[in-house]
Protein backbone atom coordinates (compact mmCIF):
# COMPACT_ATOMS: atom_id res chain seq x y z
CA UNK A 1 0.00 0.00 0.00
CA UNK A 2 1.24 3.63 -0.76
CA UNK A 3 0.21 6.75 1.41
CA UNK A 4 -3.04 7.56 1.02
CA UNK A 5 -4.49 4.13 0.61
CA UNK A 6 -3.60 3.72 -2.65
CA UNK A 7 -2.50 -0.20 -4.24
CA UNK A 8 0.68 -0.32 -5.95
CA UNK A 9 0.98 -3.68 -7.39
CA UNK A 10 -2.59 -3.01 -9.75
CA UNK A 11 -2.04 0.08 -11.00
CA UNK A 12 1.52 -0.43 -12.32
CA UNK A 13 0.67 -3.03 -13.69
CA UNK A 14 -1.58 -1.48 -15.99
CA UNK A 15 1.31 1.51 -16.36
CA UNK A 16 3.44 -1.09 -17.66
CA UNK A 17 1.16 -2.30 -20.05
CA UNK A 18 0.06 1.22 -20.99
CA UNK A 19 3.69 2.13 -21.85
CA UNK A 20 4.80 -1.25 -23.90
CA UNK A 21 1.14 -0.44 -25.88
CA UNK A 22 2.36 3.31 -26.61
CA UNK A 23 5.79 1.52 -27.94
CA UNK A 24 3.44 -0.66 -30.18
CA UNK A 25 1.58 1.89 -31.32
CA UNK A 26 4.47 4.48 -32.15
CA UNK A 27 6.18 1.11 -34.25
CA UNK A 28 2.70 0.40 -36.18
CA UNK A 29 2.54 3.58 -37.86
CA UNK A 30 5.87 3.71 -38.79
CA UNK A 31 5.82 -0.18 -40.46
CA UNK A 32 2.40 0.86 -41.52
CA UNK A 33 2.72 3.17 -44.64
CA UNK A 34 -0.29 3.38 -46.01
CA UNK A 35 -2.38 3.80 -43.02
CA UNK A 36 -2.69 7.46 -43.50
CA UNK A 37 -3.67 7.30 -47.35
CA UNK A 38 -5.88 4.02 -47.23
CA UNK A 39 -7.17 4.18 -43.91
CA UNK A 40 -10.53 5.42 -44.13
CA UNK A 41 -12.51 5.13 -40.87
CA UNK A 42 -14.23 1.64 -40.67
CA UNK A 43 -10.96 0.18 -42.53
CA UNK A 44 -8.79 -2.22 -40.56
CA UNK A 45 -5.51 -0.58 -40.43
CA UNK A 46 -7.38 2.44 -39.08
CA UNK A 47 -9.48 0.04 -36.46
CA UNK A 48 -6.31 -1.57 -35.13
CA UNK A 49 -4.63 1.81 -34.77
CA UNK A 50 -7.05 3.68 -33.05
CA UNK A 51 -8.07 0.30 -30.23
CA UNK A 52 -4.42 0.02 -29.92
CA UNK A 53 -3.92 3.48 -28.74
CA UNK A 54 -7.64 4.32 -26.58
CA UNK A 55 -7.79 0.74 -25.10
CA UNK A 56 -3.73 -0.33 -24.93
CA UNK A 57 -2.58 2.68 -24.36
CA UNK A 58 -4.62 4.91 -23.21
CA UNK A 59 -7.28 3.06 -20.79
CA UNK A 60 -4.73 1.07 -18.81
CA UNK A 61 -2.54 4.39 -18.19
CA UNK A 62 -5.75 6.12 -16.99
CA UNK A 63 -6.83 3.18 -15.35
CA UNK A 64 -3.85 2.98 -13.54
CA UNK A 65 -3.25 6.52 -12.70
CA UNK A 66 -6.62 6.70 -11.12
CA UNK A 67 -6.24 3.82 -9.19
CA UNK A 68 -3.35 5.46 -7.80
CA UNK A 69 -4.60 9.51 -7.79
CA UNK A 70 -8.28 9.23 -6.51
CA UNK A 71 -7.21 7.64 -3.41
CA UNK A 72 -4.20 9.80 -2.72
CA UNK A 73 -6.38 12.95 -3.65
CA UNK A 74 -9.45 11.83 -1.27
CA UNK A 75 -7.24 10.08 1.02
CA UNK A 76 -9.60 6.82 0.49
CA UNK A 77 -8.74 3.40 0.17
CA UNK A 78 -8.83 1.28 -3.08
CA UNK A 79 -11.28 -2.18 -2.19
CA UNK A 80 -8.88 -5.27 -2.30
CA UNK A 81 -9.47 -8.47 -3.12
CA UNK A 82 -9.46 -11.32 -5.73
CA UNK A 83 -12.16 -8.96 -7.41
CA UNK A 84 -9.64 -6.71 -8.54
CA UNK A 85 -8.14 -9.06 -10.48
CA UNK A 86 -11.29 -8.58 -13.05
CA UNK A 87 -10.01 -5.46 -13.96
CA UNK A 88 -6.86 -6.63 -15.94
CA UNK A 89 -8.02 -9.91 -16.63
CA UNK A 90 -10.94 -8.71 -18.77
CA UNK A 91 -9.29 -5.47 -20.13
CA UNK A 92 -5.90 -6.72 -21.18
CA UNK A 93 -7.04 -10.55 -23.16
CA UNK A 94 -9.57 -8.24 -24.34
CA UNK A 95 -7.86 -5.72 -25.68
CA UNK A 96 -5.70 -8.68 -27.79
CA UNK A 97 -8.62 -10.99 -28.74
CA UNK A 98 -10.32 -7.36 -30.71
CA UNK A 99 -7.03 -6.28 -32.29
CA UNK A 100 -6.74 -9.84 -33.50
CA UNK A 101 -10.45 -9.61 -34.26
CA UNK A 102 -10.21 -6.24 -36.56
CA UNK A 103 -7.17 -7.44 -37.83
CA UNK A 104 -8.13 -11.27 -38.91
CA UNK A 105 -12.36 -9.90 -39.80
CA UNK A 106 -13.46 -12.26 -37.63
CA UNK A 107 -16.61 -10.86 -35.74
CA UNK A 108 -16.63 -13.61 -33.11
CA UNK A 109 -13.38 -12.64 -31.74
CA UNK A 110 -14.68 -8.98 -31.62
CA UNK A 111 -17.35 -10.12 -29.16
CA UNK A 112 -15.23 -11.95 -27.18
CA UNK A 113 -13.08 -9.70 -26.71
CA UNK A 114 -14.95 -6.54 -26.24
CA UNK A 115 -17.36 -8.99 -23.60
CA UNK A 116 -13.83 -8.96 -21.54
CA UNK A 117 -13.42 -5.73 -21.57
CA UNK A 118 -17.07 -4.42 -20.99
CA UNK A 119 -16.23 -7.02 -18.00
CA UNK A 120 -13.09 -5.23 -16.49
CA UNK A 121 -14.33 -1.91 -17.38
CA UNK A 122 -17.04 -2.33 -15.36
CA UNK A 123 -15.03 -4.06 -12.49
CA UNK A 124 -12.59 -0.92 -12.74
CA UNK A 125 -16.00 1.43 -12.38
CA UNK A 126 -17.25 -0.43 -9.22
CA UNK A 127 -13.47 -0.22 -7.85
CA UNK A 128 -13.38 3.91 -8.68
CA UNK A 129 -17.03 3.98 -7.44
CA UNK A 130 -16.34 2.71 -3.78
CA UNK A 131 -12.87 4.04 -3.67
CA UNK A 132 -14.62 7.84 -4.37
CA UNK A 133 -17.36 6.66 -1.97
CA UNK A 134 -14.97 6.37 1.04
CA UNK A 135 -12.99 10.32 -0.09
CA UNK A 136 -12.43 11.65 3.81
CA UNK A 137 -10.77 14.72 2.37
CA UNK A 138 -12.61 17.13 -0.20
CA UNK A 139 -10.74 17.15 -3.89
CA UNK A 140 -12.37 17.76 -7.55
CA UNK A 141 -10.27 14.63 -8.50
CA UNK A 142 -12.40 11.94 -7.67
CA UNK A 143 -16.05 13.19 -8.52
CA UNK A 144 -14.27 14.21 -12.16
CA UNK A 145 -12.53 11.10 -12.19
CA UNK A 146 -15.99 9.25 -11.87
CA UNK A 147 -17.59 11.10 -14.24
CA UNK A 148 -14.87 10.11 -17.00
CA UNK A 149 -15.31 6.28 -15.85
CA UNK A 150 -18.97 6.89 -16.22
CA UNK A 151 -18.40 7.36 -20.62
CA UNK A 152 -15.74 5.20 -20.48
CA UNK A 153 -18.21 2.23 -19.72
CA UNK A 154 -20.91 3.97 -22.55
CA UNK A 155 -17.92 3.57 -24.71
CA UNK A 156 -17.21 0.15 -24.28
CA UNK A 157 -20.86 -0.69 -24.00
CA UNK A 158 -21.60 0.72 -27.62
CA UNK A 159 -18.97 -0.58 -28.99
CA UNK A 160 -20.12 -4.34 -27.89
CA UNK A 161 -23.36 -3.45 -29.27
CA UNK A 162 -21.86 -2.47 -32.62
CA UNK A 163 -19.16 -5.64 -32.47
CA UNK A 164 -22.77 -7.60 -31.87
CA UNK A 165 -24.29 -5.54 -34.72
CA UNK A 166 -21.94 -6.51 -37.21
CA UNK A 167 -23.24 -10.25 -36.82
CA UNK A 168 -27.06 -10.21 -36.37
CA UNK A 169 -27.58 -6.38 -37.89
CA UNK A 170 -30.38 -5.19 -35.23
CA UNK A 171 -29.58 -1.58 -35.04
CA UNK A 172 -30.55 0.28 -37.76
CA UNK A 173 -27.26 3.09 -37.23
CA UNK A 174 -24.66 4.08 -40.41
CA UNK A 175 -21.46 2.99 -39.84
CA UNK A 176 -19.93 6.40 -39.90
CA UNK A 177 -22.64 7.89 -37.18
CA UNK A 178 -21.75 4.98 -34.53
CA UNK A 179 -17.77 5.80 -34.99
CA UNK A 180 -18.84 9.47 -34.42
CA UNK A 181 -20.87 8.58 -31.25
CA UNK A 182 -18.04 5.92 -30.18
CA UNK A 183 -14.95 8.47 -30.84
CA UNK A 184 -17.30 11.74 -28.85
CA UNK A 185 -17.60 9.14 -26.18
CA UNK A 186 -14.24 7.85 -25.61
CA UNK A 187 -12.26 10.48 -26.92
CA UNK A 188 -14.16 13.69 -25.72
CA UNK A 189 -15.57 12.20 -22.95
CA UNK A 190 -13.28 9.54 -21.15
CA UNK A 191 -9.85 10.66 -22.66
CA UNK A 192 -10.47 14.36 -22.31
CA UNK A 193 -12.03 14.40 -19.10
CA UNK A 194 -9.71 11.97 -17.13
CA UNK A 195 -6.88 14.32 -18.10
CA UNK A 196 -8.73 17.58 -16.68
CA UNK A 197 -9.69 15.69 -13.25
CA UNK A 198 -6.43 14.43 -12.86
CA UNK A 199 -4.48 17.47 -13.60
CA UNK A 200 -6.80 18.94 -10.89
CA UNK A 201 -4.43 17.11 -8.41
CA UNK A 202 -1.45 16.44 -10.19
CA UNK A 203 -0.39 19.97 -11.01
CA UNK A 204 -1.20 20.75 -7.52
CA UNK A 205 0.60 18.05 -5.92
CA UNK A 206 3.73 18.03 -8.13
CA UNK A 207 4.35 22.02 -7.67
CA UNK A 208 3.70 21.98 -3.93
CA UNK A 209 0.54 24.53 -4.66
CA UNK A 210 -1.41 25.42 -1.84
CA UNK A 211 -3.91 27.68 -3.95
CA UNK A 212 -7.59 26.04 -3.73
CA UNK A 213 -9.13 25.70 -7.46
CA UNK A 214 -12.54 27.24 -8.38
CA UNK A 215 -13.95 26.19 -11.16
CA UNK A 216 -13.78 22.33 -11.17
CA UNK A 217 -18.07 21.69 -10.74
CA UNK A 218 -18.35 23.67 -13.72
CA UNK A 219 -15.62 22.46 -15.90
CA UNK A 220 -17.12 19.00 -15.10
CA UNK A 221 -20.35 20.28 -15.64
CA UNK A 222 -20.02 22.03 -19.34
CA UNK A 223 -17.62 19.44 -20.64
CA UNK A 224 -20.36 16.64 -19.76
CA UNK A 225 -22.77 18.74 -21.62
CA UNK A 226 -20.64 19.17 -24.63
CA UNK A 227 -20.29 15.36 -24.44
CA UNK A 228 -23.46 14.63 -24.28
CA UNK A 229 -24.80 17.29 -27.01
CA UNK A 230 -22.36 15.64 -29.49
CA UNK A 231 -23.54 12.14 -29.31
CA UNK A 232 -26.91 13.07 -29.17
CA UNK A 233 -26.21 15.22 -32.55
CA UNK A 234 -23.95 12.01 -33.87
CA UNK A 235 -26.85 9.65 -34.11
CA UNK A 236 -29.55 12.18 -35.08
CA UNK A 237 -28.29 15.76 -35.94
CA UNK A 238 -25.82 17.39 -38.89
CA UNK A 239 -21.97 17.96 -38.14
CA UNK A 240 -23.20 21.90 -38.10
CA UNK A 241 -25.31 21.38 -35.06
CA UNK A 242 -22.74 18.86 -33.70
CA UNK A 243 -19.85 21.90 -33.66
CA UNK A 244 -22.63 24.20 -31.10
CA UNK A 245 -21.19 21.21 -28.49
CA UNK A 246 -17.77 23.53 -28.59
CA UNK A 247 -19.54 26.43 -26.94
CA UNK A 248 -20.06 24.76 -24.29
CA UNK A 249 -16.62 22.79 -24.27
CA UNK A 250 -14.66 26.08 -24.67
CA UNK A 251 -16.21 27.70 -21.62
CA UNK A 252 -15.01 24.32 -19.61
CA UNK A 253 -11.69 25.05 -21.52
CA UNK A 254 -11.14 28.55 -19.84
CA UNK A 255 -12.08 28.13 -16.65
CA UNK A 256 -10.23 25.16 -16.46
CA UNK A 257 -7.27 27.11 -17.59
CA UNK A 258 -7.97 30.27 -15.01
CA UNK A 259 -8.06 27.02 -12.45
CA UNK A 260 -4.81 25.86 -13.67
CA UNK A 261 -3.35 30.04 -13.46
CA UNK A 262 -4.21 29.93 -9.98
CA UNK A 263 -2.70 26.78 -8.76
CA UNK A 264 0.60 27.43 -10.96
CA UNK A 265 0.88 31.08 -10.00
CA UNK A 266 1.31 29.76 -6.41
CA UNK A 267 3.83 26.75 -6.96
CA UNK A 268 6.61 26.40 -4.84
CA UNK A 269 8.47 24.09 -6.95
CA UNK A 270 9.56 24.89 -10.34
CA UNK A 271 8.07 23.50 -13.69
CA UNK A 272 9.32 20.51 -14.18
CA UNK A 273 9.36 17.96 -17.57
CA UNK A 274 5.79 16.55 -16.76
CA UNK A 275 4.59 19.53 -15.43
CA UNK A 276 5.91 21.42 -18.95
CA UNK A 277 4.67 18.74 -21.47
CA UNK A 278 1.15 18.96 -19.50
CA UNK A 279 0.89 22.72 -20.13
CA UNK A 280 1.75 22.51 -23.65
CA UNK A 281 -0.33 19.73 -23.99
CA UNK A 282 -3.47 22.39 -22.88
CA UNK A 283 -2.41 24.34 -25.66
CA UNK A 284 -3.20 21.86 -28.29
CA UNK A 285 -6.60 21.04 -26.39
CA UNK A 286 -7.28 24.49 -27.37
CA UNK A 287 -6.42 24.33 -30.88
CA UNK A 288 -8.36 20.90 -31.26
CA UNK A 289 -11.45 22.60 -29.76
CA UNK A 290 -11.02 25.80 -32.42
CA UNK A 291 -10.35 23.87 -35.30
CA UNK A 292 -12.52 20.42 -35.02
CA UNK A 293 -15.84 22.79 -35.02
CA UNK A 294 -14.81 25.05 -37.83
CA UNK A 295 -14.09 21.95 -40.14
CA UNK A 296 -17.24 20.77 -39.12
CA UNK A 297 -18.75 23.55 -40.28
CA UNK A 298 -16.66 23.28 -43.67
CA UNK A 299 -14.91 26.35 -43.41
CA UNK A 300 -11.67 24.59 -44.36
CA UNK A 301 -10.82 21.38 -44.82
CA UNK A 302 -7.77 18.78 -43.97
CA UNK A 303 -7.54 15.42 -42.91
CA UNK A 304 -9.04 14.11 -39.78
CA UNK A 305 -5.81 12.10 -39.41
CA UNK A 306 -4.29 15.51 -38.28
CA UNK A 307 -6.09 16.23 -35.75
CA UNK A 308 -5.83 12.64 -34.79
CA UNK A 309 -2.43 12.84 -34.50
CA UNK A 310 -2.70 15.94 -32.44
CA UNK A 311 -4.68 14.56 -30.30
CA UNK A 312 -2.63 11.14 -29.99
CA UNK A 313 0.74 12.68 -29.63
CA UNK A 314 -0.01 16.28 -28.79
CA UNK A 315 -2.51 16.82 -25.60
CA UNK A 316 -3.40 13.14 -24.46
CA UNK A 317 0.13 11.46 -25.18
CA UNK A 318 2.01 14.24 -23.62
CA UNK A 319 -0.15 13.54 -20.58
CA UNK A 320 -0.05 10.54 -20.44
CA UNK A 321 3.57 10.36 -20.56
CA UNK A 322 4.06 13.46 -18.39
CA UNK A 323 2.00 12.82 -15.86
CA UNK A 324 3.01 8.88 -15.33
CA UNK A 325 6.63 9.93 -14.37
CA UNK A 326 5.16 11.97 -11.67
CA UNK A 327 2.93 9.65 -9.68
CA UNK A 328 4.66 6.27 -10.29
CA UNK A 329 7.73 7.25 -9.19
CA UNK A 330 6.28 8.36 -5.98
CA UNK A 331 4.41 5.68 -5.01
CA UNK A 332 7.68 3.11 -6.21
CA UNK A 333 9.46 4.86 -3.56
CA UNK A 334 7.07 4.89 -0.58
CA UNK A 335 6.72 0.90 -1.83
CA UNK A 336 10.17 0.19 -1.96
CA UNK A 337 12.17 2.97 0.84
CA UNK A 338 9.58 4.23 3.24
CA UNK A 339 10.18 1.72 5.57
CA UNK A 340 14.47 1.58 5.67
CA UNK A 341 16.12 1.02 8.70
CA UNK A 342 17.49 4.70 10.24
CA UNK A 343 20.75 5.62 8.55
CA UNK A 344 20.07 3.19 5.04
CA UNK A 345 20.11 5.99 2.54
CA UNK A 346 17.25 5.60 -0.31
CA UNK A 347 17.42 7.08 -3.88
CA UNK A 348 15.52 10.70 -4.41
CA UNK A 349 12.70 10.29 -6.84
CA UNK A 350 14.30 12.25 -9.89
CA UNK A 351 17.20 9.44 -9.41
CA UNK A 352 14.99 6.41 -9.49
CA UNK A 353 14.12 7.24 -13.69
CA UNK A 354 16.78 9.09 -14.65
CA UNK A 355 15.97 12.73 -15.65
CA UNK A 356 18.03 12.53 -18.83
CA UNK A 357 15.55 9.36 -20.55
CA UNK A 358 12.40 11.84 -19.65
CA UNK A 359 14.46 15.33 -20.83
CA UNK A 360 14.89 13.25 -24.55
CA UNK A 361 12.05 12.34 -24.66
CA UNK A 362 9.81 15.44 -24.08
CA UNK A 363 12.09 17.31 -26.45
CA UNK A 364 11.57 13.93 -29.15
CA UNK A 365 7.61 14.05 -28.69
CA UNK A 366 8.12 18.23 -29.42
CA UNK A 367 9.55 17.33 -32.40
CA UNK A 368 6.83 14.41 -33.07
CA UNK A 369 4.05 16.72 -32.44
CA UNK A 370 4.12 19.50 -35.42
CA UNK A 371 6.32 17.22 -37.87
CA UNK A 372 3.36 14.45 -38.14
CA UNK A 373 0.72 17.26 -37.98
CA UNK A 374 1.93 19.09 -40.45
CA UNK A 375 2.74 16.09 -42.71
CA UNK A 376 -0.86 15.11 -42.71
CA UNK A 377 -2.36 18.37 -42.98
CA UNK A 378 -0.44 19.29 -46.06
CA UNK A 379 -0.05 16.29 -47.07
CA UNK A 380 3.86 15.60 -47.48
CA UNK A 381 4.81 12.00 -46.71
CA UNK A 382 8.31 12.88 -45.40
CA UNK A 383 7.37 15.14 -42.91
CA UNK A 384 4.92 12.31 -41.09
CA UNK A 385 7.21 9.54 -41.91
CA UNK A 386 10.10 12.47 -40.03
CA UNK A 387 6.59 12.32 -36.94
CA UNK A 388 6.09 8.88 -37.09
CA UNK A 389 9.95 8.40 -36.24
CA UNK A 390 10.34 11.15 -33.44
CA UNK A 391 7.52 9.28 -31.62
CA UNK A 392 8.61 6.20 -32.19
CA UNK A 393 12.00 7.40 -30.18
CA UNK A 394 10.11 9.22 -27.87
CA UNK A 395 8.28 5.90 -26.63
CA UNK A 396 11.44 4.01 -26.59
CA UNK A 397 13.03 6.89 -24.01
CA UNK A 398 9.71 6.70 -21.80
CA UNK A 399 10.02 2.98 -21.90
CA UNK A 400 13.43 3.00 -20.60
CA UNK A 401 12.59 5.33 -18.01
CA UNK A 402 9.89 2.90 -16.92
CA UNK A 403 12.49 -0.10 -17.28
CA UNK A 404 14.47 1.97 -14.90
CA UNK A 405 11.72 2.45 -12.34
CA UNK A 406 10.84 -1.14 -12.47
CA UNK A 407 13.51 -1.90 -10.97
CA UNK A 408 13.08 -0.23 -7.81
CA UNK A 409 9.86 -1.40 -7.68
CA UNK A 410 11.28 -5.29 -8.26
CA UNK A 411 14.04 -4.76 -6.01
CA UNK A 412 15.22 -2.10 -3.43
CA UNK A 413 18.48 -0.43 -5.50
CA UNK A 414 21.11 1.76 -3.76
CA UNK A 415 21.28 4.59 -3.43
CA UNK A 416 24.18 6.18 -5.28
Amino acid sequence: MAPGGANVRLPLAHLAYGLLASLALAAALLLEPGWAAYGLPGSTSTLVLTHLFTLGWVTATTMGAMLMIVPVAGVATVPAGPFALLVPLGTLPGVILMLLGFGLGENALLAVGGSLVVLGVLAFYYLLARTVQGVTVPSPTPGGALIAASFLVLTVLFGLTEALNLSYGFWQVSLIRFLALHADLGGFGWISLAILAVSYKLIAMFTLSHEHERYPRAVFALWSLAVLWVAVMALWGTDALAALGALPALAAYVLFLLDMRRLLGARQRPIEPGIRQAILSWVVLGVLLLAVPLQLLGLFAISPYAYAWLFVFGFAGANLWGFLFKVAPFLVWFHSYAELAPGQKAPKLTEMVGPVYLRYGSWLLYLAVPLGAFGLAIPYRPFLTAGEIFALLAAAMFLAAGWRLGRHYLGRVPAA
